[in-house]
Formats: C-alpha cells, sequence, structure tokens
C-alpha cells in the first residue's frame, strides 16, 4: 500500500494581518506616573530658586533620547541637594523662634503684630509677621505648615537619591540621620522624659561612666543619685517599676493621643529604612552600630530582645576582622541591661569593704 499525502487548501493560506489601531485612539509614549506627594512636592521646589536649580540639574538628560540626567547618579550632587534643603529649614525654623520670642518679649509703645521678620533662605525671601498685611508672606501658622512642607521635600529627595545609588553609604547615612533627628523632635515636643534629647549633657556622661544605657533612665531620676554612683541597676529597676506603673495607668490615653500615634508610625517607617539599606550595605559594621542605637533609643516596647537581634545579626554578616567594633558596643550595652555586670559596681563594692565584689551581684 502506498499513502498519498495531500495538503489541504486552508493550510497553504498566510495567517491574517493583525487589525490596525483604531484611528480614534493614536498611539501615545507612556509617560511615568506621579503620586500626589511629588506633586506637591515639585510644587514647593518650584517656590525655592536654589532648590530648583539642584532638580533641573539632576534632571538634564544625558543623551537626546534619555530621561535621567548624568548628575542623577552623582553622590555629591545628591548630597549638596540635601544640603540646601537642610539650610533652609534650618533657616525657617530659626524664622519662627525669632518670631515666638518677639511676641513673648512685647515692649511697651510696640506692638508685636506690627513687628516682621525677613527671612532669605535658598533663593527667597519670607516675610512674616503676626497678622496678614500687604507685602507679608506667612504668619507663624502658615510658616509652620511650610516647615513642613519642606521636610517632606527632604524626605522625598532622600529617598530618590538612595534609590538611585542604594550602595552609597554617605547617602544612606545622611537619610537616615535626618529621619532619626526628625523622630527625636517629634518626641521632644510631645511628653517629657521619652526622649535622649530631652536629658542633659552631664546626665548623659554620667550614663556613660557608669556603663549603663541612657534611655533605661528617664529624666525624673536624680543626677545625683547617678553622681554618687549608686548601684546602676537598682536605680533602672525602680525607675522602670515606676515607669511600668505609669504607663499600664496611662495606657489607654496615651493610645488615644494623635502624637505618639505618628511617633510610631515615623519609627517604624524608619526601620524599614534601615532594613532597605542593609540589603546593600550589610557589610558595612558603622551603619549595624546605628541601626542597634536607634532602636535601643527609641523602641516604644523597651524591648532588649530586638536589641540584641540586631547586633546578632551584625556578627553573623561582617567578617570576623570587623567583629571587635560590634563587640565593643555590644559588650557596652550588655552591661547596661544586666544586674551587677558594671565595673564600677564592683569596684564600689570594693571600696565599702567587700574586697571580693561579690555582694552586690545577683
Amino acid at each position: 500500500f502506498q499513502l498519498v499525502m495531500t495538503e489541504s487548501p486552508s493550510s497553504t493560506m498566510a495567517p491574517p494581518p493583525p487589525p490596525p489601531p483604531p484611528a480614534s485612539q493614536p498611539f501615545q509614549k507612556r509617560q511615568p506616573s506621579t503620586s500626589p506627594s511629588s506633586n506637591q512636592c515639585l510644587a514647593t521646589i518650584v517656590s525655592y530658586p536654589q532648590l530648583l536649580q539642584h532638580e533641573e540639574s539632576l534632571a538634564t538628560a544625558s543623551s537626546s533620547n534619555g530621561s535621567i540626567g548624568a548628575n542623577a547618579y552623582d553622590v555629591m550632587a545628591w548630597m549638596s541637594y540635601l544640603e540646601s534643603v537642610d539650610d533652609a529649614l534650618d533657616s525657617l525654623h530659626d524664622g519662627l523662634s525669632s518670631m515666638e520670642s518677639l511676641s513673648i518679649s512685647n515692649t511697651a509703645g510696640a506692638s508685636a503684630d506690627a513687628r516682621t521678620i525677613s527671612v532669605d533662605t535658598a533663593g527667597r525671601t519670607l516675610h512674616i509677621s503676626r497678622v496678614m498685611a500687604p507685602g507679608i508672606t506667612h504668619t507663624p501658622k502658615s510658616l509652620g505648615k511650610e516647615i513642613g512642607k519642606l521636610i517632606s521635600v527632604r524626605i522625598w529627595v532622600g529617598e530618590r537619591a538612595v534609590s538611585l545609588l542604594p550602595g552609597s553609604y554617605k547617602l544612606w547615612r545622611f537619610h537616615l540621620i535626618f529621619l532619626g533627628g526628625l523622630l527625636e523632635k517629634n518626641k521632644t515636643s510631645g511628653a517629657v522624659g521619652e526622649s535622649l534629647g530631652a536629658m542633659g549633657k552631664q546626665f548623659q556622661k554620667e550614663c556613660h561612666r557608669l556603663r549603663i544605657s541612657s534611655y533605661l533612665l528617664s529624666v525624673d531620676v536624680a543626677l545625683d543619685d547617678v553622681e554618687n554612683g549608686k548601684d546602676a541597676h537598682n536605680i533602672a529597676n525602680n525607675n522602670n517599676k515606676s515607669s511600668q506603673l505609669k504607663s499600664q495607668s496611662t495606657k489607654q490615653s496615651q493610645s488615644q493621643t494623635g502624637k505618639n500615634r505618628t511617633a510610631n508610625q515615623l519609627y517604624h517607617k524608619i526601620l524599614q529604612t534601615y532594613e532597605r539599606s542593609l540589603i546593600r550595605l550589610h557589610k558595612m559594621p558603622k551603619l549595624w552600630l546605628m541601626y542597634a542605637a536607634f532602636v535601643a533609643l527609641h523602641d516604644p516596647s523597651r524591648d532588649p530582645t530586638a536589641v540584641r537581634r540586631i547586633y546578632d545579626r551584625a556578627l553573623v554578616a561582617l567578617p570576623a576582622s570587623q567583629h571587635d567594633r560590634v563587640w565593643e558596643e555590644y559588650l557596652s550595652w550588655v552591661t547596661g541591661i544586666l544586674p551587677g555586670t558594671s565595673s564600677d559596681v564592683i569596684a564600689n563594692a570594693e571600696e565599702n569593704g567587700n574586697g571580693d565584689g561579690k555582694s552586690s551581684l545577683r
């Protein structure tokens, strides 16, 4: 038998061409979407000529069909941009504080409402007064809103910088320090004794001398007790007990406070920023130490386990040649939270007549 293969006419026909696009919908190049926050930040940047120059220098195309400028991958260009925003924020803060001091020290024959302060920053001149009038650009209330806008610009520019250059330790460090300072100011303007900034420099030095972590103590602890060389662990224990009783009685009221909620949200955002920085810079011991110190100072739960895990992760990620830098900070932190392990406590016990120094150990 012989099989004869025949091709059907339909198999030899070419496939039909694709239909042309409808005339009513011409092809358009897809544009990147911008969030409302980005548009608001750009609107704020436009009002400051110096900041606008930085933005334009970053957006200048490196080629005819490119959309990102060559300066966008220059670390120093981003650092100069961020420093300009910081200078503008400092000038506005100084202007606001000067306006508040003028309103407090009101002299006879001069009305506080008639006083005007001029602030020149980032190529823009702001005229501040208590009452809006011709030639007045801001009142203290509107100036506070302007500072809030510049803070949003600072965060937005910092996020863009570390997104384009995720391997730059300098940019990550500058961005994280600003976020930490922002949380610090948020806490110092709220409840007393919640942040490191509320404590005096002398108090910090004494805590460092006794090898005890200062975040375990609040401001209401008498400085004389620390200077007299009392048992640092007992001071911390008594303070923790009193703070626990206070927190139990005011837990519901504090949970409803909007400022505390904002601080907690900002704290968790900064934690996420630290984790993102460690994806590329996990071999930088300084970044791990900054992370551990931030959690130790600002963790709302005051959980030592969270700090311990960061130090343990640092020892795993870093080579053995850099472990001494981590162990120095790690042991300094541990001696502050464990009872009777401080060398100063043992020395005080020996001075009191216990030569072995074992009576102070528990």
